[in-house]
């Protein structure tokens, strides 16, 4: 993101919202500090993006990353190369973030402070199956790994991978499960007429997130869907999703930041419940935002299509969550795993199975089955502590509103616009640029 800063007049602020939409960047920006934003940001103005290197001085130099005849530097503005033994890390612009190729409801944790995001398959007492935030399904020793956690700091309250339809949908107009566009898995839930609707309850959701992937490739001018939440005091629709030949825009909030443009392919909505205050995102853009009163809360989801004509809509993946307090993570110990509960207690044993349901603890009291929606996290029998690594340290982001993945990795090259690592666990590695955030070297 460029530093260089100039003073934008608020009817150009609005007009460039309302024809782009903003990012969550943009918005903790703009929510944060006075209206001075970055050309590139609220202008989209032609300039060229650059890293950020910091050298051990303390000096900042901007330019870019480069793999030069197998050789890495970092090649600043004025054309200077700069080894790498000479940088502390390289920052990479914030960009709006590419979807994951799997749903994010997990993080492995890993020796050396690493993590990454995705989707456990089972574990049992030798390995863990996991499914990486960029598609890679991975088998692992356990005593490779550290634990698993929840993907971000909260607790499940609804899943749905529309692999079978489940009673608890309110469904009008015979929307059906359909294997040709599946975003994971091997089905998702299709519409394709108007008048049909499907509604879903849950407790009620005072401080949360609902996370949907749509994919809608052709809307015709007299077609239009809602994807919104009801609300706990009437069980009327609240904020909402439009999509329609526009584009995909905020509904039913007291502000709105334009629309974002109907691109082909699968989309995340996410809707975040916080502080009394509802954000509606697509992907890493800000639709729109609104209050609630304090003692409201969101107890369910309805989508419609309450346009005058047919268009294909396909959902799935629904997960919604509860926030949590935060707490400090504990320490594993030797010779037992570790079962991290929702508030803070923990319970030793055996760790004998895991799934995306549950978690069976053999422990002296017996053994237990519980399920994720009670656990923050399940952590290893503490091994030998492995050595610092010497790889540099890459944060990258997993998807649209998510904590920052960590892995140590050796850098190999550049591919086009994705950075090509190799990995001790996982092999070789392909991050994309969007999704960068640092590059931490080695101290020597």
């Amino acid at each position: 993101m460029l530093h260089r800063k100039c003073a934008v007049p608020a009817s150009i602020i609005y007009q460039t919202r309302m024809e782009r939409g903003i990012t969550r960047a943009q918005l903790m920006t703009e929510t944060g500090r006075p209206i001075v934003a970055t050309a590139t940001l609220l202008l989209g103005l032609s300039l060229a993006a650059a890293d950020v290197a910091v050298e051990h001085t303390g000096r900042i130099q901007r330019g870019r990353l480069l793999a030069e005849s197998g050789v890495w530097t970092f090649r600043t503005e004025l054309g200077k190369p700069l080894a790498l033994d000479q940088l502390s890390h390289v920052r990479f612009d914030a960009t709006p973030v590419p979807l994951p190729k799997a749903p994010l409801r997990w993080a492995l944790r890993l020796p050396n402070q690493q993590r990454v995001s995705g989707s456990l398959i089972r574990a049992d007492e030798k390995s863990v199956v996991f499914v990486t935030s960029w598609g890679q399904k991975a088998t692992l020793g356990r005593e490779l790994l550290q634990g698993i956690e929840q993907a971000t700091d909260a607790l499940p309250i609804v899943h749905d991978d529309f692999e079978t339809l489940s009673k608890s949908w309110r469904i009008k107009g015979k929307a059906t499960l359909n294997q040709e566009r599946p975003f994971f898995g091997k089905s998702s839930l299709r519409f394709d007429q108007f008048g049909q609707s499907a509604a879903l309850d849950w407790p009620a959701l005072p401080s949360g997130t609902i996370r949907l992937f749509f994919d809608a490739p052709a809307i015709p001018a007299n077609a239009r869907w809602t994807v919104g939440v009801m609300l706990e005091s009437n069980g009327e629709a609240g904020p909402a999703l439009l999509i329609d030949q526009a584009g995909y825009s905020g509904a039913s909030v007291k502000q709105t930041f334009g629309v974002v443009q109907a691109t082909p392919g699968w989309h995340l909505l996410c809707i975040e419940i916080e502080s009394e205050r509802v954000r509606l995102f697509v992907d890493d853009h800000c639709l729109g935002q609104t209050t609630v009163p304090a003692n409201e809360a969101i107890k369910g989801i309805r989508i419609v299509a309450d346009g005058k004509e047919n268009a294909k809509v396909w959902i799935d993946e629904l997960f919604v969550t509860r926030r949590l307090p935060l707490l400090p993570t504990p320490q594993a110990i030797k010779d037992h795993d570790m079962v991290w509960l929702e508030h803070g207690e923990q319970l030793f044993g055996r760790i004998v199975a895991a799934d995306a349901e549950s978690v069976s603890l053999d422990a002296k009291f017996g053994k237990r089955t519980m399920a994720w929606a009670q656990l923050r996290g399940i952590f290893f029998a503490l091994q030998k502590e492995s050595a610092p690594a010497a790889e540099p340290e890459i944060t990258f982001r997993p998807g649209p509103g998510f904590p920052l993945d960590c892995l140590r990795a050796k850098l190999l090259r550049w591919d086009d616009a994705k950075l090509i690592v190799q990995h001790g666990l996982f092999g070789e590695i392909a991050i994309e640029r969007g999704r960068l955030d640092k590059i931490r070297f080695a101290a020597k």
